[in-house]
């Protein structure tokens, strides 16, 4: 599943490259610029507004780590339908709170959710 994480604190990303580096396929990173180092698996925005406009229809989930009011926000614009929309996730930056938001079933939300609630004990 081709996979973007969006942080935008510096806790966040740290958590967005504990997961990206303990799954099978590696997640694509966006964080806030200034928040953390970027490196070849990192990209930094400015706007996230603009961010989401762009990865939204390019990848098969997101991963927001965030608040959720703040994911739902950005991601509204975009949202077409269950069969098209990729599968949205939120976690909070403690890593101890994962929500399926978006595509649960059909876009494989839920199994993403149930994989990183099992990820997050591990790497915690």
């Amino acid at each position: 599943m081709k996979c973007a994480i969006i942080a935008v604190t510096a806790r966040g990303a740290k958590l967005a490259h504990k997961i990206s580096q303990t799954r099978q396929e590696k997640c694509k990173i966006f964080i806030k610029a200034g928040t953390f180092p970027v490196d070849e698996s990192t990209e930094a925005f400015t706007s996230l507004r603009d961010c989401i406009q762009q990865i939204f229809p390019r990848y098969e989930a997101l991963i927001f780590i965030a608040a959720a009011g703040i994911a739902v926000r950005m991601i509204a614009p975009y949202i077409v339908h269950k069969t098209m929309d990729p599968a949205v996730l939120v976690i909070d930056e403690l890593g101890e709170h994962v929500i399926s938001l978006l595509s649960g079933h059909i876009g494989g939300a839920n199994r993403l959710t149930k994989e990183l609630l099992w990820q997050l004990e591990l790497i915690q």
